[in-house]
């Protein structure tokens, strides 16, 4: 079994190895979540702090993780 990471963009399967079969194999590709950023984690904070300190009222932050 070989496992490499790749991006599915604009119909496409772009691995980021090449890769050399001498037959055909079958595959599994399995499509993962975006993976979340050092910025998701500063807007997190940054809200969380605006609501500690009261300067925000009624707003709800939901996160995917």
């Amino acid at each position: 079994m070989l496992a490499i990471e790749g991006v599915y963009q604009n119909g496409q399967l772009l691995l980021q190895e090449k890769v050399e079969l001498t037959q055909p194999v079958k595959v599994i590709v399995t499509f993962l979540e975006e993976k979340r950023t050092d910025n998701d984690n500063k807007l997190k904070k940054l809200v969380a702090e605006l609501y500690a300190n009261d300067n925000i009222r009624g707003f709800s932050f939901s996160s995917k993780n």
